[in-house]
C-alpha cells in the first residue's frame, strides 16, 4: 500500500493550496507540477518570442526550444524521425486532421472503416464527417469490457479502409492489446491503423515503432501538462502524401495570388503561429514523468487501485463497469437507485472529485444499459489516504439514500 505521503504530490501546488481536495478525475486532466509551471512561466518571462523566420536572438532561441521540445516528444514515443512529431491543440483536432487530411481523400463510396464499442466521441464524430453511416463498422466488446477478438477477426474480413481503436478506455480502464491487433490487422488487410492513445501516454510507456501503427494521437493535459497542446504521430510516408487540413501561414513554401505551396511535414500541418508556451510545458512534462519513471507509476496506480477494489466490496448494490484482467486505474461504476449526478454532488461536499456523466463514450453507455456512471481515476499523485476518504463519501452516499 501506498504511504499516505510521497514525494510526487509536493511537487503539484494544487494540493498545498486547497489541502483537502481529494482529486480523482485524472482521466479527465490531470494535475500540473511546479516544473510545468515553472518552465511555462519561465519562458514567457525571459524567453518569449514568435519562432521560425526570425532573424533576432530572441526568436532564434524559443526555436530552439521547440525543435527540442519536438525532439523530445520523437525520444518519449520512440518515433523514427522527429519529421513525424506534429504540433496538434490535442487528440481530438489529430484525428480531425487524419479525417480529412488523409480519409477524405482516400475513402470510396464501397471502402469502410472499423471502430469499437469503447470509443471516445474523438474517435467517432470526425469519421462521421467522412463516411455514411453503413460505412462504419463497429467491433463488439465482451461483457467484462475486453474487445471481442472473434468480431474483430471477422470484421477484418471486409478490408476496412481505416482502424481506429483506443488505446485505453476512458470509461472501462481496459487497455487493448493494440500490438497484437495492429500485427492481427497487417496480416489480413491493407487498413491504416490510428490508435487513440489519449488515455495511455500518462500511464505506460508507448513505442510508436514497436506498435507499428500509422497514427498516434495525445494530449498533453492528461500527461500532467498544459491544455491546447498535444502530439499527432504519423508515419513520414503518410505525411508527406496528406493535403493540409488548416491553412495559413508557417506551413507554406511559395504564395502567389495564383496559387500555393505547402512545405514538408511536420510543418505543412501546424498552420499560424503555435502554443509556443503550451509546447515548452509539453517539453517539460515529458521530462517530469521520465524522471518518476512509468515503473514507479504504475507501482502507485495499481497499487491504490487494488485498494479502491478491496475497499468498494463492502458497499450494496455497487456495479462495476469494465472488468479486463488488463486495466488502467480507472474504476467506472453505479450505485442502485442512485444517479451519479448524486453520486458525484454529495462526493464534492466531501471534498472528492470524480466524474459523473457519458464521459463523452454514449454508444458505450448505450452498450452497458446505463444512462451515465460515475469514475474514479488515479494519478501518480494520490495516495493511500485519498482513496479510503474516497470510499468513506462513497459509504455516506449508500447511507444518505438507503
Amino acid at each position: 500500500m501506498i504511504q499516505k505521503k510521497n514525494n510526487i504530490r509536493d511537487d503539484f501546488p494544487i494540493f498545498k493550496n486547497h489541502p483537502e481536495l481529494v482529486y480523482l478525475d485524472s482521466t479527465a486532466t490531470t494535475q500540473k507540477p511546479k516544473a510545468v509551471i515553472n518552465a511555462m512561466t519561465a519562458f514567457v518571462s525571459d524567453d518569449y518570442a514568435t519562432i521560425n523566420r526570425g532573424i533576432y536572438s530572441l526568436s532564434y532561441h524559443a526555436t530552439q526550444k521547440c525543435l527540442a521540445a519536438r525532439k523530445a516528444v520523437q525520444n518519449f514515443i520512440n518515433a523514427k524521425s522527429e519529421k513525424e512529431v506534429v504540433f496538434v491543440k490535442g487528440t481530438t483536432e489529430a484525428i480531425n486532421i487524419i479525417a480529412n487530411s488523409y480519409l477524405n481523400h482516400v475513402i470510396t463510396d464501397s471502402d469502410s472503416i472499423l471502430l469499437s464499442d469503447m470509443e471516445h466521441h474523438a474517435n467517432i464524430v470526425p469519421w462521421q464527417q467522412i463516411v455514411s453511416p453503413n460505412q462504419i463498422k463497429v467491433c463488439n466488446i465482451t461483457n467484462s469490457g475486453e474487445l471481442d477478438w472473434d468480431d474483430f477477426k471477422k470484421k477484418c474480413q471486409n478490408n476496412p479502409k481505416l482502424i481506429s481503436l483506443t488505446h485505453v478506455s476512458n470509461v472501462l480502464g481496459t487497455i487493448n492489446p493494440i500490438k497484437e491487433l495492429i500485427a492481427y490487422a497487417r496480416e489480413h488487410t491493407d487498413a491504416i491503423i490510428v490508435i487513440d492513445g489519449a488515455q495511455a501516454v500518462g500511464h505506460m510507456a508507448v513505442d510508436v515503432q514497436d506498435l507499428d501503427c500509422d497514427f498516434y494521437c495525445f494530449s498533453a493535459h492528461k500527461l500532467y501538462g498544459p491544455t491546447g497542446i498535444g502530439v499527432l504521430y504519423g508515419k513520414y510516408e503518410l505525411l508527406d502524401e496528406m493535403t493540409p487540413y488548416q491553412t495559413g501561414g508557417d506551413m507554406i513554401e511559395l504564395v502567389s495570388f495564383e496559387q500555393s505551396t505547402f512545405t514538408k511535414p511536420p510543418a505543412k500541418f501546424e498552420a499560424g503561429t503555435p502554443a509556443i508556451m503550451e509546447i515548452m510545458g509539453l517539453h517539460a512534462c515529458i521530462n517530469y514523468i521520465s524522471t518518476i519513471g512509468f515503473k514507479h507509476i504504475q507501482e502507485i496506480e495499481y497499487s491504490l487501485y487494488e485498494q479502491l477494489i478491496n475497499e468498494v466490496q463492502s458497499l450494496k448494490d455497487f456495479t462495476i463497469h469494465g472488468e479486463s484482467n488488463h486495466k488502467a486505474a480507472i474504476l467506472s461504476f453505479s450505485i442502485k437507485d442512485i444517479h451519479p449526478h448524486d453520486i458525484g454532488t454529495i462526493m464534492d461536499q466531501e471534498h472528492i472529485a470524480i466524474r459523473v456523466g457519458h464521459h463523452c463514450a454514449q454508444p458505450l453507455m448505450k452498450r452497458l444499459a446505463v444512462p451515465a456512471t460515475a469514475r474514479i481515476s488515479i494519478g501518480c499523485y494520490n495516495t493511500s489516504e485519498d482513496i479510503s476518504k474516497c470510499v468513506t463519501a462513497l459509504k455516506k452516499v449508500v447511507d444518505f439514500f438507503k
